[in-house]
């Protein structure tokens, strides 16, 4: 939609760090957790997208205000590969999307255009081959569909958080960024911008050690080395 852009940019703020105190709150989705929702997990191409027809007020009793203005839409998808469950070589997907004026804590809904290659996270829905979202009804449900990265090869599996972990220590190593043993981490995905990405921090919260790496790992197993952020703070 017109202003997915600056949702994905307020979304990559929030996992950097940089939102400011009146910033929403969301709830970040780790491919693991949706895996476990999911009757379908596929890469597909969408082949078209276009409007159900249905276009009313919905609800999300934990968002103020509760009520938004969304339109259904229909996307066709072209099943690249499986990996859980079972699927004919062409699904349907309807999902929601909003068109309301952009707002920096408006709704993270999934946004797909013709010719767009990601990885589904899926649940039957009304009939044979049709399927919605495992966070249909979620305000922030565009975690429930991951952007591929042009490189990545069709079967490309999500990434986990252990190998996320790797990677960026791997990457750390190589480049002679200190991470300190006693450092926890945590990780963090954004699934289209502008396709998968993991945010990875490890930092001390001790007051003798206030240091930080962050690390953006994206889905085609590389770092991205314009974001790498270092604090000695």
């Amino acid at each position: 939609m017109r202003f997915a852009n600056l949702l994905k940019l307020a979304a990559l703020a929030w996992l950097l760090g940089m939102t400011t105190s009146d910033a929403r709150i969301f709830q970040p989705w780790s491919p693991e957790e949706l895996e476990a929702k999911a009757d379908l997990i596929c890469n597909g191409t969408v082949l078209s997208v276009e409007k159900t027809g249905v276009e009313k007020d919905f609800t999300y009793p934990n968002i103020s205000p509760s009520t938004h203005h969304e339109i259904v839409m229909r996307a066709k998808i072209k099943v690249l590969h499986v990996f859980k469950g079972t699927a004919p070589t062409e699904i349907e997907f309807t999902y929601r999307v909003s068109e309301e004026v952009a707002q920096i804590n408006g709704a993270m809904h999934v946004n797909l255009a013709k010719g767009d290659r990601c990885r589904f996270f899926l649940k039957p829905g009304d009939a044979s081959s049709h399927f919605v979202g495992v966070l249909d009804g979620v305000f922030d449900d565009n975690f429930e569909v991951e952007g591929l990265w042009k490189n990545e090869p069709d079967d490309s599996a999500y990434l986990t958080k252990d190998e996320v972990f790797k990677i960026a220590c791997d990457y750390a190593r190589a480049h002679k960024l200190e991470i300190k043993s006693q450092w926890g981490s945590s990780i963090n995905c954004l699934p289209e911008y502008p396709a998968a990405v993991w945010s990875i921090t490890f930092s001390s919260t001790g007051q003798l050690d206030r240091g930080s790496l962050q690390l953006i790992v994206r889905g085609d197993r590389a770092v991205d080395p314009d974001q790498v952020r270092v604090s000695n703070k």
